[in-house]
């Protein structure tokens, strides 16, 4: 009997394994163990053989509707885009197979199924019996046949749902990656904008998450929070954003729709207000899918125009339309922008920071966080705001926050010093330097940062005193306490008179510096390395050190690596492998000659521009073009990356130097000698499509520096390099 029930499932049982082999639906083989089980029960029956039949034909019908799925998502995933690439293609359909709602189904599908099993008991077997029975058993197979068959048609349904859900997620992403969204989410932040110790900041927490869970409409749908540098503004806009993203609505989705982290340090696209809007909205429709179909039309419009939209128009075509919808479904749910001071743009964010702010009002399920320093624009449109009644400002400057703030200070300085061992046994003895050291950082969480960062390096960790001694020894009057603590760690590292002595550390330490203040992109210790072998030649960086003419210094990745290993309380190398300041103030430090009062390690933006510049010039000449198209061809990503990265923002470095007679006769002689076909190959073969364009903008950039009469005016805002591509490279 059950060798016959086996047999009957046997078809099923053989779809799916024919159907779903690449892609097996997590529970499926339940089902058929289940419906043989229910198949066994009813062979007991031998007059009624067209009602059982009948049954039969619905459980083979199931097995078709499971096999449907897998060939269907993936043929749905293929026309919305997932054949463009066959990883994601293979990962999307997994996701469908995956999803909840199927997995939903799949259960309901089997809980109906095993509740048919139970019926089974009821039917009347045996020669006699059956014969006897045989309209009760018919009656029984046919309510089974109807509950098999409405089981099958509302898992049909889900799986479909299922398919329809995964296929608009896949198309939503192949037009996000069209928008060319930035990378700019709280998860990407750098490490240091995260940096906030448990149990600090507790109560201005409290109110900015009251504020972002209140249900229904509220009359300030926009907060910002201000304050100077190094308040640690970022560090509670992360915080922020960690907690609203675990916290979920009523509708089971997160309370953070968006997040937008500005950062000058890591990537000239993170600068950007042109990326901020189609970021913003590529993560609003993936996080809250209520709003996702009424986005689709508008993503596929903007998306047409191409890349490089003003942030006017990428407003007007991706937010404004959403000020129509008044979903009651939604939740409120909050979008997080940090460091608008740290924009390039300001004219263009203060336009996109208002217009945000009218559809937060417009929009009762929105609401819009920003954290700032007081830039006198960026107020003039948070007042604006306030003048409409529309926002909530929060000065950490002000009150009790302040006061909040130096207590939370205090905590994180007792707490952390305590943990070194050997700073736990000296203030033991004497608390003094530890409450001296709490009275300075008074509320300046970057300072305090810092100051432990000093404490804790390796010069100081096992010498308490020196460590104490550094810190607080940190008061030159006509300087503010941070810009006096760096100060203080660059001569202790680098003292003038061993600068003087040692030309070669001089140049190394110039060229960094130079490179975190103006380079763009993404600045690893081994990148970096052809950059300081050019760099170490330019006039205005040997000029400043005691190098003599002849004198010949080749620069290794370790030299790099030591340099930021000395300077570890102010630099790092964070997950990408690339080199920041721990904070965007030392970058402010070196640049300000009023900060930076020492011209050993002091760096003029235009004269950076121009080493720079000077620099990419330096990869165009015959020769190292021949070197760096070999090293392309040998697989070595660092010099492909000098290669590629001196082809494509030599041009911004240009439009940023100071003009000097001396480096406008450098690019005359680059144009004479061919430097432009050098360029174009450097371009070619580097797999890299807009040779045109960044050719005819490098030949333009240089003939407006020959020509110019003004400098112009110093800032940050230049075109950043792309990605490097990663297109197979062929070098014949």
């Amino acid at each position: 009997m059950a060798d016959t029930a086996l047999a009957v499932a046997g078809p099923v049982l053989d779809i799916l394994k024919d159907g779903l082999a690449l892609v097996p639906i997590p529970g499926l083989g339940l089902i058929p163990q289940a419906l043989s089980k229910v198949l066994e029960g009813i062979q007991v029956v031998r007059e009624n053989s067209k009602s059982r039949k009948a049954f039969e034909d619905e459980a083979k019908r199931l097995g078709v509707v499971i096999q449907s799925i897998s060939p269907n998502a993936n043929d749905s995933v293929s026309a919305n885009g997932g054949s463009q690439d066959r990883g994601s293609g293979d990962i999307a359909v997994r996701r469908v197979v995956h999803s909840p709602e199927l997995q939903s189904g799949m259960n309901e599908l089997l809980r109906s199924i095993e509740e048919i099993g139970t019926r089974t008991t009821s039917i009347k077997g045996g020669k006699i019996s059956s014969f006897l029975h045989a309209l009760h058993n018919r009656d029984v197979l046919q309510d089974m046949k109807a509950d098999l068959a409405k089981a099958t048609e509302d898992f049909k349904i889900k799986a479909h749902a299922a398919v329809d859900k995964g296929v608009q997620t896949i198309r939503l992403h192949s037009i996000l990656r069209d928008l060319k969204c930035a990378d700019a989410g709280y998860r990407s932040a750098h490490e240091e904008k995260s940096n906030l110790m448990e149990g600090t900041r507790k109560a201005l927490l409290d109110e900015i998450v009251s504020w972002a869970q209140g249900e229904g409409p509220i009359t300030e749908p926009v907060y910002a929070l201000t304050g100077q540098a190094g308040m640690g503004k970022s560090a509670v806009g992360h915080r922020l954003c960690m907690l609203l993203d675990n916290s979920r609505t009523s509708t089971g989705t997160s309370r953070l729709s968006a997040s937008f982290f500005f950062d000058c340090n890591r990537d000239n696209k993170l600068t950007s207000v042109r990326l901020l809007i189609p970021s913003i909205a590529g993560q609003l429709a993936l996080s809250q899918p209520a709003l996702t179909s009424y986005m689709f039309a508008s993503f596929e419009e903007f998306a047409a125009l191409g890349a490089g939209q003003l942030p006017s128009i990428a407003y007007d075509k991706l937010l404004k339309p959403l000020m129509d919808v008044k979903l009651s479904s939604i939740p409120p749910v909050v979008i997080i922008i940090d460091g608008l001071d740290e924009c390039s743009d300001e004219e263009a964010l203060c336009a996109a920071l208002m217009q945000l702010g009218h559809l937060a009002n417009a929009a009762p399920w929105l609401r819009l966080f920003v954290a700032s320093r007081p830039e006198v624009r960026i107020i003039d449109v948070l007042q604006s705001l306030a003048s409409s009644q529309v926002l909530h400002r929060r000065d950490l400057s002000n009150g009790d926050v302040l006061k909040a703030a130096g207590n939370d200070v205090k905590t994180f300085l007792v707490e952390t010093i305590l943990k070194i061992p050997r700073y736990k046994e000296y203030l033991a003895n004497n608390d003094r330097p530890l409450k001296e050291l709490v009275r300075m950082a008074d509320a300046l969480f970057i300072f305090a940062r810092i100051a432990v960062n000093v404490l804790d390096s390796k010069t100081c960790r096992n010498n308490p005193k020196e460590g104490f001694r550094l810190v607080l020894s940190s008061t030159a009057p006509q300087l503010g306490k941070l810009d006096s603590l760096y100060l203080t760690i660059l001569h202790s590292e680098f003292d003038p008179v061993e600068l003087a002595s040692s030309p070669c550390d001089h140049i190394q330490l110039l060229s960094l510096f130079t490179l975190i203040c103006c380079a763009y992109g993404s600045r690893t210790p081994g990148r970096m390395v052809p950059f300081h072998n050019s760099l170490k030649q330019v006039a205005s960086i040997r000029s400043r050190t005691a190098a003599k003419p002849g004198d010949k210094y080749a620069v290794k990745k370790e030299d790099i690596v030591n340099i930021v290993a000395r300077l570890s309380s102010v630099l790092l190398i964070n997950s990408d492998s690339a080199i920041v300041p721990v904070h965007a103030t030392f970058t402010e430090f070196l640049l300000d000659p009023q900060r930076c009062t020492d011209t050993h390690y002091h760096i003029d933006e235009g004269a950076g521009h121009v080493a720079l510049a000077s620099a990419c010039l330096a990869a165009f000449t015959r020769q190292t073009t021949v070197e760096i198209l070999s090293a392309v061809r040998n697989g070595e990503q660092d010099v492909r990356g000098y290669g590629w990265y001196s082809a494509v923002a030599c041009e911004g470095h240009i439009k940023a130097a100071t003009y000097s007679d001396g480096f406008a006769q450098e690019l005359e002689g680059a144009l004479k000698q061919g430097h432009v076909l050098c360029h174009l190959r450097l371009l070619l073969y580097q797999g890299h499509g807009g040779i045109s364009f960044y050719t005819s903008h490098f030949v333009v950039a240089v003939i407006d520096y020959c020509t110019r009469t003004t400098n112009p005016a110093r800032h940050r805002s230049h075109r950043p390099p792309p990605p490097l591509s990663k297109a197979a490279v062929t070098v014949s």
